[in-house]
Order: structure tokens, then C-alpha cells, then sequence
């Protein structure tokens, strides 16, 4: 996980190799996991942007496909293969998860949806800007029954 974590922090600074440095690493601790336990999709679903920042791009879609086959309602897998599809071009396919995934999240989770640098690409979106306005909708709706509550 750190390691995938170093990969971001990486390709975010614009370190573009020290991140597949990172992605490889990750890759391979990932792998030896997904060996063992071949239905861990949150260490497949961080395996995609690994994938995705190597440039290998077929393999990281047949991984995504497997995540979203052996767990299709992982919100938080979800928000990780849009990110990778984001470094993989795939922007209509990360907004089709995402569209997918925001009515499951928390809606205090919306601020990490906006301040992501993985989906920078997709902000000037219409389909973007549109799932965040709902979610920020929906964040305002839970905020004012919570604060109707405690009153």
C-alpha cells in the first residue's frame, strides 16, 4: 500500500520515474497478494493504477474487469479504478464508475472527490461538475437533518 501511495505522491510532484519505480514495487508485493489470495480485489484495484502508471494498459483493464466481476459494489474500489482509468485515457469509463460510486460514499467522502489529483483531468467534465453538485446536495441535505437533530 505505501508503496502505491509513493506512486501517486510521485506522478503528482511530476517524478514520473521514481512513480513506476514506486508502481513497480507495488506491483510486485501486490502480485505475490493477489497469488495468494486471488479474491482480494482492494490489492487489485490498487494493482490497476499501478498497472495504469506502467503503461500497461490491457492488463490493467482485465484486472479492473476482475475487481468489478468478483466485487461489484466496492465503493472504494471504485473510486481507485477511476483513477486509474484516468491515467489510462479512459475518462468516460472513470466517470461511469464514479457515477456509480458517489450515491454509495459517505458525503463528507465528496471532498476527496474534488481534491484528488488522480481525477484532475475529469473537473471541467459537465458529467463531473454535474456528480458534484449532487454529492454536495446530498452532503447539505445530511448536514441539515444532523444539525436538525440536534436542536
Amino acid at each position: 500500500m505505501c508503496q502505491n501511495l509513493a506512486a501517486v505522491c510521485y506522478n503528482a510532484l511530476g517524478r514520473h520515474d521514481e512513480a513506476r519505480s514506486a508502481a513497480r514495487r507495488s506491483l510486485a508485493r501486490i502480485e505475490k497478494e493477489i497469488a495468494l489470495r486471488p479474491d482480494n480485489t482492494h490489492a487489485m484495484a490498487l494493482g490497476v493504477g499501478d498497472l495504469a502508471y506502467l503503461g500497461e494498459k490491457e492488463r490493467a483493464k482485465e484486472w479492473a474487469s476482475r475487481v468489478l466481476i468478483i466485487q461489484p459494489e466496492d465503493a472504494g474500489d471504485y473510486h481507485n479504478l477511476a483513477c486509474a482509468l484516468v491515467q489510462l485515457n479512459e475518462l468516460d469509463g472513470a466517470l461511469d464508475l464514479l457515477e456509480r460510486y458517489t450515491p454509495k460514499m459517505a458525503p463528507e467522502r465528496i471532498d476527496w472527490i474534488k481534491r484528488d489529483i488522480d481525477l484532475e483531468p475529469l473537473h471541467h467534465d459537465p458529467r463531473f461538475q454535474a456528480l458534484i453538485a449532487q454529492c454536495e446536495a446530498r452532503l447539505a441535505q445530511v448536514q441539515a437533518e444532523h444539525s436538525a437533530t440536534r436542536h
